[in-house]
């Protein structure tokens, strides 16, 4: 009644290689239209990073508004990445929308991610969902062996859905 768990399996593949994942995903009520996600994930390949972690609380404000704040961070080798999210959504009908912008600091220079989302609430609940959301994104990286910033683009876009069979599992 207060929150889930959920345990996820994540498999890529990159040209030859792949690699695996594994994930524990909480959402937990806080206080009065609060909730927190908490998120860790493990991975013994390349792909995915070494382990990353997130934490993020939502508030909801007004007539269906909910700003958000998070923070993330991954480990890959001896290197890790921290990741400061700030998003707002709003609700409309079985409609949530939501923008989130991650700014992330490093050298040489700081990224900044954006991910849009519209999802479909199509049973009219909690659990039972499609969406289709997409992010872009800019920042910075060395070039190879140089001191040369060169700058970087990145765009995504995906799709998603979600099923209850029960109250327990889906």
């Amino acid at each position: 009644d207060h929150g889930s768990v959920g345990l996820e399996w994540l498999h890529t593949k990159r040209f030859t290689s792949t690699d695996n994942a594994y994930a524990i995903d909480i959402y937990r009520d806080l206080w009065a239209r609060s909730y927190i996600n908490l998120r860790y994930q493990d991975s013994p390949g390349v792909l995915y990073p070494d382990y990353a972690y997130r934490a993020e609380i939502f508030q909801g404000v007004g007539n269906g508004w909910e700003p958000a704040i998070s923070y993330d961070y991954m480990r890959f080798g001896d290197k890790g990445v921290k990741m400061y999210g700030i998003g707002l959504g709003k609700y409309w009908g079985n409609w949530y929308y939501r923008w989130k912008t991650l700014i992330i600091p490093s050298e040489p220079k700081t990224s900044v991610s954006n991910r849009i989302l519209a999802r479909n609430y199509y049973n009219g609940n909690a659990d039972d969902y499609w969406e289709i959301n997409g992010g872009f994104g800019r920042g910075g990286e060395y070039r190879r062996r140089s001191l040369i910033v060169e700058n970087t683009r990145s765009s995504s876009v995906g799709v998603a859905f979600q099923k209850f069979f029960g109250p327990q599992w889906g």
